[in-house]
């Protein structure tokens, strides 16, 4: 009798890796501060809050809403600002403050892992400021020219300086309304310190 021949056969495994949920979302510039005047128009984008997840798929998407509102608006109105839920776009929707000089709103950015959940979130603080829109004038303290080394390292610090000209107090709310070519410079909307954002 012959001895049996072992015989054998191979097939090619595909494995794929799918991505476990394990990181949550994170605020890039959360906690922030921004101001804003009592007579802003409505639909104004006041403030752009960026986040980031190092997940990947819908694990790594993730949508912004805004979890609750310090002071809320009056029973039956409208709240006072929104988010765009993918933007991340800030909104005033009510200029109905009060007497309401400061709000803190707790923003939330939510991951859209599937099932539901399994979704991961955070929040973040965003503090704004209104300020009464009296129509002083404004007058500048500070030089309008400066320079700046070519090498100088980001965040380096120009500050300007405006002073209300009925009180002289400082003013609480700078605005870059255009010649920041490339977006090289950033602004403290409160403190109107100027920094290099990048080369």
């Amino acid at each position: 009798q012959s001895p049996t021949v072992p015989r054998s056969a191979s097939i090619k495994v595909h494995v794929k890796i799918a991505d476990a949920n394990d990181n949550s979302p994170q605020f890039q510039n959360l906690p922030g501060l921004q101001s804003v005047f009592d007579d802003v128009p409505i639909h104004t984008s006041i403030f752009h809050v960026s986040a980031s997840d190092k997940d990947t798929g819908l694990n790594g998407q993730f949508l912004f809403s805004i979890h609750r509102q310090n002071p809320p608006p009056p029973s039956g109105k409208s709240a006072h600002f929104s988010i765009d839920p993918k933007t991340g776009q800030v909104q005033v929707q009510s200029t109905d403050f009060g007497s309401n000089k400061k709000f803190t709103l707790t923003i939330m950015a939510t991951d859209q892992a599937v099932p539901a959940s399994s979704r991961l979130n955070s929040t973040g603080i965003l503090t704004v400021s209104v300020f009464d829109n009296s129509g002083a004038v404004v007058l500048f303290t500070s030089p309008n020219q400066t320079q700046i080394s070519e090498d100088a390292p980001v965040d380096s610090t120009l500050v300007v300086v405006a002073a209300d000209s009925t009180t002289g107090r400082p003013v609480g709310l700078y605005t870059i309304i255009k010649g920041n070519v490339g977006d090289r410079f950033k602004l403290d909307s409160t403190t109107g310190v100027l920094k290099l954002k990048r080369l």
